[in-house]
């Protein structure tokens, strides 16, 4: 069975937590560490693809939202469809 998309975003959204904490280290151990130049060029490297990882978790996370709202208006417009039917094949006759 699929994960529904609402488990898919929370999903995601952990993602992007882990890659986001993941990232913040990374920055404080540039700044405030003293490094060699092979240490700082590897956690260069280690920063530049947890930010492509967190780019593509942000491009998925707005893809699953707006599948999200399709699915919501779906929902609606179903909604209202069943009330008018009822509302005008069974509204009582005053």
């Amino acid at each position: 069975m699929m994960p529904s998309i609402v488990n898919q975003i929370e999903t995601v959204q952990v993602d992007i937590n882990r890659c986001e904490k993941r990232l913040d280290a990374l920055e404080r151990k540039l700044r405030l560490q003293s490094n060699s130049d092979e240490e700082r060029k590897a956690l260069k490297e280690e920063e530049k693809d947890w930010r492509k990882q967190l780019d593509q978790h942000n491009k998925t996370l707005k893809n699953l939202r707006q599948e999200n709202r399709k699915s919501m208006v779906v929902s609606v417009a179903i909604l209202v469809v069943v009330w008018a039917c009822y509302y005008f094949l069974y509204k009582p006759y005053s």
